[in-house]
């Protein structure tokens, strides 16, 4: 839940204030936008009772999680 949690957060900082060019991909931050609802979904929905359901929120938000840090790292 952490790590849904911090992706989340990541969205947030990629399409906030400061974050985005002059000219931003509106588009693309619809996409981020969409990624970052259905995260929250998955958030909402995950119980420590379903470890099949943690385990693939885990394999699928590592990846997410990862890009998203480099993305906010380096512009």
């Amino acid at each position: 839940m952490t790590l849904v949690g911090m992706v989340i957060a990541l969205h947030a900082t990629a399409i906030g204030p400061g974050a985005l060019p002059a000219r931003p991909d509106h588009e693309w931050i619809a996409t981020l936008e969409q990624h970052r609802r259905e995260a929250v979904e998955t958030c909402r929905r995950l119980s420590s009772s379903d470890p099949d359901e943690l385990f693939r929120a885990v394999e699928k938000y590592s990846a997410v999680h990862d890009t998203l840090l480099a993305m906010t790292r380096h512009g």
